[in-house]
């Protein structure tokens, strides 16, 4: 891995009630690579920890999907409500509306259902097979589990093989992440952290779900409860009656 020192370190904010963001040049918790290209699709890799000063870190890995470059890293010791509507919105609106993958695992459904009242909509969707309903059930966030995390680090493993890392921590956490065979059962972790590995893994998932599923394909206006889509709504009603919409 080619180890490079990011060009800048910012702060970041979501505003509250808007679909807006501020941003803080200085010692802030994101590192940035590469700023947000106009034309660039970008998807967010989220780990969620409790935010405890002794604990794990609150991690989110942003990488350009159509090449595969890891543009910024948001690393810091967060409650999980604040981390869902404050730091990963103002991410995902500032590299273009990012696709976000959060774990729905423990703490991270506290970060999914922040980000939902925040009206950030770009979420990751998971599909679920009912035989109760004989359906298909869906829901936001990742969640690991035994049958589903080797596949997701066979993902991370595939993708490391032809991409670089510019991260030192992250490269060091990858040295210490192991497989240890538990009775029948192999346990994938990393000691003493390996949150890094897992908001990377995260953001390789998302990147494979926005291609299989053609999101930046999907127009603005196509996102149910985004203001381009009641602007949309409006439109079609006020056309109806004959006036203009000043949106």
């Amino acid at each position: 891995m080619e180890l490079k020192d990011p060009i800048q370190r910012i702060d970041i904010k979501h505003i509250a009630g808007s679909h807006r963001w501020e941003k803080y040049d200085g010692a802030g918790d994101l590192l940035v690579w590469e700023e947000p290209h106009a034309t660039g699709k970008y998807v967010v890799g989220a780990d969620v920890a409790m935010g405890l000063e002794h604990g794990d870190w609150s991690v989110a890995w942003v990488m350009e999907a159509t090449s595969g470059r890891l543009v910024a890293c948001y690393r810091s010791k967060i409650d999980p409500d604040l981390y869902g509507s404050e730091i990963l919105p103002a991410v995902g609106y500032y590299y273009n509306h990012a696709l976000v993958c959060a774990e729905v695992n423990n703490h991270g459904l506290t970060t999914l259902k922040a980000m939902q009242r925040a009206g950030y909509t770009r979420l990751y969707r998971r599909r679920t097979a009912t035989t109760r309903q004989e359906g298909i059930t869906e829901s936001v966030g990742f969640q690991t589990n035994y049958a589903n995390k080797p596949k997701l680090m066979d993902f991370l493993a595939e993708y490391l093989r032809s991409n670089n890392v510019p991260h030192r921590e992250t490269v060091s956490e990858l040295k210490g992440f192991v497989r240890d065979q538990v009775g029948e059962r192999v346990k994938l972790h990393g000691s003493p952290h390996d949150d890094l590995v897992m908001a990377l893994a995260f953001c390789v998932e998302a990147r494979k779900y926005a291609v299989e599923n053609q999101v930046f394909r999907v127009k603005d206006h196509d996102v149910p409860g985004s203001i381009a889509w009641w602007s949309k709504q409006l439109e079609g009603k006020d056309k109806k009656k004959g006036l203009k919409v000043g949106i």
